[in-house]
């Protein structure tokens, strides 16, 4: 396995050499024709099949606007992507809803996204700060911070570090989305690779020496192989993961649906935080910019935003919001202090060799 490592990291001459200034490698787009959908008067927005945006949600904006909807649901944000990148600028959609800054940097890079005029006044500050290189092209809509998620009743003692994954206790034990098809899968990806610097490759080894289970999005590992969430009570749950990859604040989610009870805990591990930003993006190629703009601003308006608790499970971006505090969402949801976000520091090209080394880990 070390080999493999080794020479894949060569391409790179370590990390710190791999780090650029800027996120996105964008070619000159103004030469690049998409090819137009056709417009039947529906809006065709891709997103995730994970707590999307309800029926009155949708109903709310096309009594609003006469506008309809029509969502197209993919498994994950890696599954969003991967069907913009096949449409390459003949999109058969309008709206790519859920890719994050791990992810939208792939499209935006390709050309592929269509530069909105959605008016982003009151939302967080600190938000759009972070995510600057992206929001000419995304529309930030949730937000949220992903790290490890524990069954307090599964173990006799939290981890402290990330090393103590890689324990003999924790054989098996762990669940981690793929960071090649899952967005909190590649955030936990990237938050190792910052967060351990030097050091992150040879934890990866050991890691998966260790049998973790690597599964392909979030609600494999969260739904069926992680034992302290609300996947005991689904049809096929294994719950053979004492801890895995999640949200920091799905204890909050947790406890909401269960009258302020949880027996899961999310912790902050040095090198095991990201703070996601999910987007919506008009692609390049879209039938109706004009009403995929007015979608989007209707996601970001106060009074649909400040639902994105319950719509989405997510941290609304207006300026001031928070959780709810109804039945301990907000009390067993945890602010991490410190989070890697966007691509790490890294540029497009750096991210896919990473991959690539990630994949040829995997295959060792």
């Amino acid at each position: 396995m070390r080999s493999v490592l080794v020479v894949l990291l060569l391409l790179c001459a370590g990390l710190s050499g791999c780090l650029g200034e800027d996120l996105l490698f964008t070619e000159d787009c103004s030469e690049f024709e998409a090819t137009l959908r056709e417009d039947d008067g529906v809006l065709r927005v891709l997103t995730y099949d994970i707590a999307s945006l309800s029926e009155s949600f949708l109903s709310e904006f096309t009594n609003e606007t006469g506008i309809e909807v029509e969502l197209i649901r993919a498994d994950d944000a890696g599954s969003i992507l991967e069907q913009v990148l096949l449409y390459g600028g003949a999109p058969q959609v309008d709206v790519a809803l859920g890719l994050d800054g791990s992810y939208l940097p792939f499209a935006v890079n390709r050309c592929l996204i269509h530069l909105h005029g959605v008016d982003l006044t009151g939302l967080d500050g600190a938000v759009l700060e972070e995510g600057a290189s992206l929001t000419d092209h995304g529309v930030p809509f949730d937000h949220g911070y992903i790290c490890l998620n524990v069954d307090g009743a599964a173990v006799d003692a939290m981890p402290t570090s990330l090393w103590n994954l890689t324990e003999e206790e924790w054989t098996g034990k762990v669940a981690i989305p793929s960071p090649l098809s899952s967005s909190p899968g590649r955030a936990f990806f990237l938050a190792t690779l910052q967060g351990l610097g030097d050091d992150a490759w040879t934890w990866w080894e050991a890691m998966l020496l260790n049998e973790p289970i690597i599964t392909t999005g979030w609600s494999e590992a969260y739904e069926i192989h992680y034992s302290g969430g609300y996947g005991v009570w689904e049809e096929g749950h294994i719950g053979d993961a004492a801890a895995t990859v999640s949200y920091c604040h799905s204890p909050g989610v947790e406890a909401y649906y269960s009258d302020n009870s949880t027996q899961s805990t999310a912790i902050a591990l040095p090198g095991g935080v990201y703070h996601q930003i999910e987007y919506g993006a008009v692609l390049a190629g879209a039938a109706n910019t004009t009403a995929a703009e007015a979608f989007l601003a209707h996601l970001v308006s106060p009074d649909a935003n400040a639902q994105m608790p319950y719509e989405n499970l997510m941290y609304s971006v207006l300026e001031g919001a928070d959780l709810p505090e109804t039945n301990g969402y907000r009390h067993h949801s945890l602010v991490p202090d410190d989070a890697v976000a966007a691509l790490g520091g890294m540029d497009v090209e750096t991210l896919d060799i990473m991959l690539a080394t990630f994949s040829a880990l995997l295959e060792a």
